[in-house]
């Protein structure tokens, strides 16, 4: 008879203790350190100064302005690209689409660098090019200003916005927009009608991600803002450790960012509900390309212009500034040298170390939350291990007919499916009320499933502190069970 050692909790349990480790801990002592003086006594001083205090404010207020002036103008940028790359016949599609990738790639603070070599006031090759051609004194950009921080900011944050909708409008099936003109809608119609909601939760989504980019960025702001006399929240931050350091300080101001993340979050879920689709079952047809007739070549124009300020106009600059002999200079085969190469790399004796530090740390990172990312999804899509429907959702009716979403953990024992609900949970009274459900799960396929039926109540288990439930793996406390399913195979069966 051979013995079956079930590791499932064990996996569990460590990749639980893995994510407090990297997520709890740090935060819990960002909280400790921001309500606690330098004695570590507790203490709101931190926050009053945070916001009274114009260098904490002002920095507070410039930060908001960057990050929701780059969310508007990528979204503004990147969603009229995404759709002549996903729903038009413009020439060059493919060629935008790993361009954009490209800029994607680029560090915004190699991008601030670049774009400061092109735009400075004074030293700037495009302010030089424009002096020559026009006589002008004065200089045409000026990049250290916060309308230049928040141009170099978005030049490498739109490529967020148009990944997600562009990947969108190429999912989204083809019929629905057959259907809308066969009813004698015409394109735009089509658009504002169909493809305009249909494409609204990802490009929401896109504006949450631009604008969380901006509001968390720290290399373009300490190349831009700084010289030009002002902070961010994440450059203050930053200056808040410099000797003497005042990590209260520091810890407080970090705050309104982790909080303000969590809350656009949610707002972002509240503000969609449930508006979204999906293709239930099936192939469908690829979308309609709309025909741009003499429009093409003057899309595909603009769209390369528009790569030029993220890509060919900083990556010029970068590689005019590698081989010149002066920086400042644009270079002419005469001029051209190796000088700055040569000692970047084989003279420099810090080169060497950053660049094998940097590697290091770049596959070490990737490597490790690939690994973790991989656990958790097969943990929760494949069911391996006990506790994987931790992330499941069930939905009760309230008393005026809207859906709630309640986070549960159920559990399988013998032939039902049963959750836990504490006595005072508002979906004890959902449930009393209205035995309806819908459960949302992830078995052993690859589509979500949703699960619908009636629950009742087993039993209350108000006296008694703790019960041990058949097959729970463990005690569960003092609550009421809920039995939501019958299962006879993979058929869910509501039970009245």
């Amino acid at each position: 008879m051979s013995l079956r050692f079930d590791l499932s909790r064990a996996v569990l349990v460590g990749v639980v203790v893995l994510l407090v480790a990297i997520v709890v801990l740090p935060v819990g002592w960002l909280f400790v350190y921001a309500f606690a003086d330098k004695q570590g006594h507790a203490t709101l001083a931190n926050f009053i100064m945070l916001f009274t205090d114009p260098s904490f404010v002002d920095p507070l207020i410039e930060t908001l302005i960057l990050s929701v002036s780059v969310s508007v103008i990528c979204c503004l940028v990147a969603a009229p690209l995404g759709w002549l790359a996903a729903r038009t016949d413009m020439p060059l599609s493919r060629t935008l689409r790993t361009l954009v990738m490209a800029s994607l790639v680029t560090p915004p603070f190699v991008g601030a660098v670049a774009w400061e070599m092109l735009a400075a006031p004074n030293s700037g090759l495009l302010n030089q090019l424009w002096r020559d051609l026009t006589g002008a004194e004065d200089p045409l950009f000026d990049i250290y200003t916060m309308e230049g921080l928040i141009f170099v900011m978005a030049c490498y944050t739109f490529p967020y916005v148009f990944i997600l909708v562009a990947n969108a409008l190429d999912r989204m099936p083809g019929e629905l927009e057959d259907a809308s003109s066969m009813l004698g809608a015409r394109t735009w119609q089509t658009a504002i009608r169909i493809t305009v909601p249909l494409a609204l939760p990802v490009l929401l989504a896109g504006a949450l991600v631009a604008f969380l980019q901006a509001l968390n960025q720290f290399g373009a702001p300490a190349i831009l803002a700084i010289p030009a006399g002002f902070h961010t929240l994440t450059t203050k931050i930053w200056s808040l450790f410099q000797f003497p350091p005042k990590s209260e300080l520091a810890s407080a101001a970090s705050l309104p960012l982790l909080l303000l993340t969590v809350a656009l979050l949610r707002l972002q879920a509240v503000a969609l509900g449930r508006r979204g689709y999906a293709v239930l079952g099936g192939k469908y047809g690829a979308p309609r390309l709309i025909r741009l007739g003499v429009l093409r070549i003057p899309a595909a124009t603009l769209a390369m212009l528009i790569l030029a300020l993220p890509l060919f106009l900083p990556y010029a600059a970068l590689i005019n500034t590698a081989f010149a002999p002066i920086a400042s200079q644009i270079i002419t085969p005469a001029t051209a040298t190796l000088k700055n190469v040569r000692f970047t790399f084989f003279e420099l004796s810090s080169t060497m170390p950053a660049l094998k530090n940097t590697f290091i740390l770049a596959i070490a990172a990737s490597t490790l939350g690939g690994l973790l990312a991989l656990l958790i999804a097969y943990i929760v899509a494949r069911q391996a291990v006990v506790g994987h429907r931790v992330l499941a959702f069930l939905a009760t009716a309230r008393k005026d007919g809207a859906p709630r979403l309640h986070p549960v953990c159920p559990v399988l024992s013998k032939d039902h499916l049963f959750v836990l609900i504490t006595p005072t949970s508002p979906k004890r009274y959902d449930l009393l009320r209205d035995g309806r459900y819908a459960l949302q799960t992830f078995p052993h396929t690859e589509y979500i499933e949703i699960l619908s039926g009636s629950a009742r109540a087993l039993y209350d288990i108000i006296p008694e502190p703790v019960v041990d439930t058949p097959r729970s793996n463990g005690i569960i406390r003092r609550g009421i069970v809920f039995r939501l399913n019958s299962i006879d195979g993979n058929i869910f069966c509501g039970e009245l």
